[in-house]
């Protein structure tokens, strides 16, 4: 889930392939702000979206305006966010530890309401530890909306960003039923068209 500008080059800002600089991205989960890093929704683009979406919870639906990001600095430009089918190398796949698993846990020291926690601090220490003491690629971790999604977080200095690959950016609109899922999820209406 990004926000797209079709006219831009692959590895341009706004594109698929496109990763913000260390430091540019601190919000998340398990952010480092020493070190790029890339969430994947790995079953449902429904989650990604609904992730991008959950700050609107309690809201009655979703507009056309939550489906677009303003540019900084632009004098109003907005790109649509899209999805964009992702695949990861085997390879690296293979070497990310997936932390739903009770024994991935132990190995790593890792307490599940830790991992789980709403608090950055706590969920970030997981992180800074398993890039850092562990020199792993990134790892796999069920959603915070529950066990139904999971989520791929990559260290993208320990990953060759071109080694991913991506399909074709499919824009989102109200009727789409990336939305549609999404909405379901965070129990919200989508607006009439």
């Amino acid at each position: 889930m990004f926000p797209w500008n079709a006219s831009a080059a692959p590895g341009e800002p706004f594109t698929p392939q496109y990763v913000l600089p260390a430091g540019a991205q601190t919000g998340g989960r398990f952010d480092l702000s020493t070190v790029p890093t890339l969430y994947i929704a790995l079953e449902d683009p429904a989650h990604a979206l609904a992730e991008v979406l959950q700050p609107l919870r309690g809201k009655r639906e979703i507009r056309p305006g939550h489906l677009k990001r303003r540019v900084r600095r632009s004098g109003g430009l907005e790109h649509p966010l899209a999805v964009v089918p992702t695949w990861i190398p085997e390879l690296i796949f293979d070497a990310m530890p997936d932390l739903g698993d009770p024994e991935t846990l132990i190995r790593f020291g890792i307490r599940p309401d830790d991992l789980s926690s709403r608090d950055r601090p706590i969920t970030q220490r997981i992180s800074r530890t398993l890039h850092d003491d562990f020199g792993v690629p990134g790892f796999r971790w069920w959603s915070a909306f529950g066990g139904h999604w999971h989520v791929a977080v990559l260290y993208m200095n320990r990953v060759d960003r071109f080694a991913i690959r991506y399909g074709t950016p499919d824009p989102l609109h109200l009727g789409h039923p990336v939305v549609r899922a999404a909405a379901e999820e965070l129990k919200m209406r989508v607006a009439k068209g």
